[in-house]
């Protein structure tokens, strides 16, 4: 990659991938009848991402002042966000709904969810210039 630096808004947008993997994780962990094959295919996976990541981790570029603050107000609202939706989640789950499974998806669903909806008031509000 060479001394190539990634801008932030392409690190947080790159941070979506992990909770997909997430995600993609627990579908697979509660299948009934899981392959050889496609375990050793998410392991693979999981090894990319992570490699990739590190790699990028290394060449991103120094943030500035109002970027930080931009990403601290996307990290709290993102934060109110997810445990409003998890309370709902149990309150909801506890009262009607008696499938676990069903609550894992609407639990790691909502973090690719939150997730993306961080990436994109990071970039409203970077782009703006807000603080």
């Amino acid at each position: 990659m060479g001394n190539r630096k990634i801008s932030i808004r392409l690190w947080t947008g790159l941070r979506i991938i992990p909770v997909i993997f997430i995600f993609i994780n627990y579908h697979f962990s509660v299948q009934p009848r899981r392959s050889p094959v496609s375990v050793l295919i998410l392991f693979i996976v999981m090894i990319m991402i992570i490699t990739v990541l590190l790699l990028l981790r290394r060449n991103r570029e120094v943030v500035d002042e109002s970027a930080k603050k931009a990403l601290d107000r996307a990290d709290a609202f993102s934060y109110r966000i997810f445990f409003m939706y998890s309370v709902a989640v149990v309150l909801v789950g506890s009262t009607f709904i008696n499938n676990m499974k069903l609550m894992g998806y609407l639990v790691a669903g909502g973090m690719v969810i939150v997730t993306v909806i961080r990436t994109i008031i990071f970039c409203v509000l970077d782009s703006r210039g807000m603080m």
